[in-house]
């Protein structure tokens, strides 16, 4: 393993505990969330196994290609970039959370592609919740409190 990124995780880790002790909160409810974009999958599957819990991609293309290659094995996966309405279909059912949903029309394309997925999307845009039905996470543009579109189960 790469002794920078074990060294860089193990810093990130320790620095989120400083902060979280500072603010009166657990380290335990702050994520951390690599950002893998040009990587390769082997310097990602390093940063995994130093402990790097979530990776996030801003590429589908890329996205794609690393998950081909179980680069992402044994860590949640994120989607951090601007996203297109014609690549929606590629990430729903890949990644736990979608954090740049701008658009309306991009959230009723993840709607409607969640829901030929049996996938939920909608509840927290005034919906129901579709029992037996995963969610799909989104963060709208600007949130930085992590809101979930779907609480519910």
């Amino acid at each position: 393993m790469t002794a920078d990124i074990a060294e860089n995780v193990a810093r990130a880790k320790e620095n989120i505990a400083l902060a979280a002790k500072r603010a009166g909160r657990a380290a335990e409810d702050i994520y951390l969330v690599g950002a893998t974009k040009m990587n390769d999958a082997s310097r990602v599957r390093e940063a995994i196994c130093a402990g790097l819990p979530i990776c996030g991609e801003n590429r589908v293309q890329e996205l794609l290609q690393k998950n081909a290659g179980h680069a992402y094995d044994g860590a949640r996966l994120h989607f951090i970039g601007h996203l297109q309405k014609n690549k929606v279909r590629q990430i729903v059912g890949l990644v736990e959370l979608i954090h740049s949903a701008d658009s309306e029309a991009l959230l009723r394309e993840i709607d409607r592609v969640a829901a030929s997925q049996r996938r939920c999307a909608g509840c927290a845009a005034g919906g129901e919740h579709r029992r037996g039905e995963r969610e799909v996470r989104l963060r709208a543009g600007g949130n930085t409190r992590g809101d979930s579109f779907c609480g519910r189960t």
